[in-house]
């Protein structure tokens, strides 16, 4: 028989304590219970149709759920783990470092406002969408917390991009820039609508593609010098958009998943990819609004249209704060006076010499710039038929992955079309040739085929290995084409004249190997996609046709790095 516990005279202490004890143990025991994660997690094939949005992440679903399972999954590892904590902790981010970065005076609060709320809008709908779109309460909730999403969106595209905007058209006439204003609001407006009525995942990516050529045609104009703004922000302009289309191409095509089925199912699939690409893309939003209105530039600014901007940062206009001198007598007061008044006079005489300098110097460089680098006319008939080519190859490759095959073959021949137009039209007519052509219309082809090889393997039409090496082969002679450019440019070097498409400084010729490839890829491809419409998929002699595209692709690349004609170095005639 146990024996009996001997009394204490400090009872209710252990009574307490034990008590205490007890819930601690429950309150460690529902912590455990909270992140360990359901035996339950399902597989793509149990989920309901409404969540089966990426057949080729095969496993860590959530079940249905009501809410407080679905903040319960905040705390185990699931497959939209690492699409909830990306847009999840730069809400906290933003919300405790941005404010105090913006200037909120009265010329810049409206600015600094949208910047902020099109900063935090993308995550906070994100970051909701993602958490609760198990819910148990079915598809309807589901698509209501999808529009969330798309309006956080829809926040960051209009409201978001406004600082930039007005920066680029500050210096424009009246009545053009409140046109471009006006027009953006519009086409803003218009995508949200598009987006809040989309039915496939196609339309919602594309309901922004008219805000997004707007942003890209005021970019064109910071770069042509016709659009005002801070200089130091031009990079930050390019990421933005160039990381988010780069984010939205990864989530459309499922790279790597695609490839790699149920190997990427918790994190590096593509949803995750592009959630990060998200938070690169939104920093350099950031950092591109930050220049432009902490640190301000008004170099480009005429004098009667500066405004704001002059009042903030021109240091004539500064104001000086009064300082109280104590003084033992009025001589001394006047004295101090005379030698602060001297000092002043000398420190402006040095400013204007140091002006004068630096004008000088300028003037000079550029008058040796202009002596270097010959000024061309881009404007011409064979520039913008290859600018309209590489402006409707994605569309084409969207064509392709809807299955409308005789649509895509009827682009494809047009856009052979005007390749054979521009050629014969800067042969016959001299004015209407131009250096940038030698670049633009390869760079073009490339485009094309690449469009159209991405959208074909994606549905199997063409094999991998064939689109891995003409997509290689093309990325290298891009790089190398950006590498000529800079070694070509004389000093200085700076971002806007590397971008100038008017200051032309090197010419390529392609090789003949180049040509036939270029000829034996359109073919190739034009064959691939034939196939489903004429019932030849597979066929042996397409085999062949693929076989000799990758040999002449090799070739091809082998002839630019052996032959030292296939560009030159141009250099003003004296």
């Amino acid at each position: 028989m146990a024996p009996e516990p001997v009394p204490t005279t400090n009872g209710s202490s252990d009574t307490t304590s034990g008590t205490t004890s007890s819930g601690s143990t429950t309150l460690l025991k529902q912590v455990h219970r909270m992140l360990t994660p359901p035996a339950d997690l399902l597989e793509w094939k149990d989920m309901p149709q409404h969540l089966q949005f990426n057949p080729y992440v095969l496993t860590g679903y959530r079940p249905l759920q009501g809410v407080k399972g679905c903040l319960s999954s905040l705390f185990y590892v699931h497959n939209e783990t690492i699409n909830i904590l990306t847009h999840g902790i730069p809400i906290v981010y933003i919300l405790a470092t941005v404010p105090a970065m913006m200037p909120w005076e009265k010329d810049y609060r409206f600015l600094s406002w949208c910047h902020l709320v099109g900063s935090v809008a993308p995550w906070c709908g994100s970051f909701v969408y993602h958490l609760f779109m198990n819910l148990e309460n079915g598809e309807g909730i589901y698509y209501r917390l999808l529009q969330l999403d798309m309006l956080g969106i829809w926040i960051s595209q209009s409201f978001g991009a406004l600082p930039m905007v007005t920066a680029t058209v500050y210096c424009l006439n009246f009545p053009l820039k409140w046109l471009l204003i006006i027009s953006y609001s519009l086409l803003c407006i218009w995508g949200l609508f598009k987006a809040m009525t989309a039915s496939s995942p196609w339309q919602r990516r594309l309901c922004f593609l008219l805000p997004f050529s707007m942003r890209i045609m005021l970019t064109l104009l910071r770069i042509s010098k016709l659009g005002g703004g801070n200089p130091t922000s031009l990079t930050h302009v390019f990421l933005q958009d160039a990381v988010s289309a780069v984010g939205g191409v990864i989530g459309a095509m499922h790279i790597p998943e695609k490839w790699f089925p149920g190997s990427v199912d918790i994190y590096l699939n593509s949803h995750n990819i592009m959630h990060v690409l998200v938070v690169v893309a939104v920093y350099s939003m950031h950092q591109m609004h930050l220049n432009q209105m902490v640190r301000g530039d008004t170099r480009r600014l005429p004098a009667a249209s500066i405004g704001s901007y002059q009042r903030r940062y021109s240091s004539d206009l500064k104001k000086k704060q009064p300082r109280v001198v104590a003084v033992k007598s009025v001589e001394g007061s006047e004295l101090l006076q005379n030698v602060l008044q001297k000092n002043k006079q000398l420190l402006q005489e040095k400013r204007d010499v140091l002006v004068r300098d630096i004008r000088e110097r300028k003037d000079k460089v550029k008058e040796r710039v202009e002596e270097v680098i010959e000024r061309e006319n881009v404007a011409t008939v064979p520039n913008l038929l290859c600018i309209g080519r590489i402006v409707a190859s994605p569309y084409l490759g969207y064509v392709i992955v809807q299955g409308e095959f005789r649509l895509a073959m009827g682009m494809l021949i047009v856009a052979g079309l005007t390749d054979l137009a521009d050629g014969l039209i800067a042969r016959h007519w001299p004015s209407q040739a131009s250096r940038l052509g030698s670049f633009l219309d390869p760079m073009a082809d490339k485009v094309l085929v690449g469009s159209l090889v991405i959208a074909m393997s994606y549905i199997d039409l063409l094999p991998l290995w064939l689109t891995a090496m003409i997509l290689f082969r093309d990325v290298f002679l891009i790089g190398a084409g950006f590498v000529i450019r800079y070694i070509s440019l004389p000093q200085p070097r700076t971002l806007s004249r590397y971008f100038d498409v008017t200051h032309a400084t090197a010419q390529l010729a392609p090789t003949f190997v180049s040509k036939l490839n270029t000829a034996v890829q359109l073919v190739a491809v034009a064959a691939t996609l034939g196939a489903p419409i004429f019932n030849y998929v597979d066929h042996a002699y397409l085999h062949g046709l693929w076989y000799l595209t990758g040999f002449t692709t090799v070739a091809a690349a082998v002839s630019y790095l052996t032959n030292k004609d296939t560009y030159k170095i141009l250099r003003k005639k004296s």
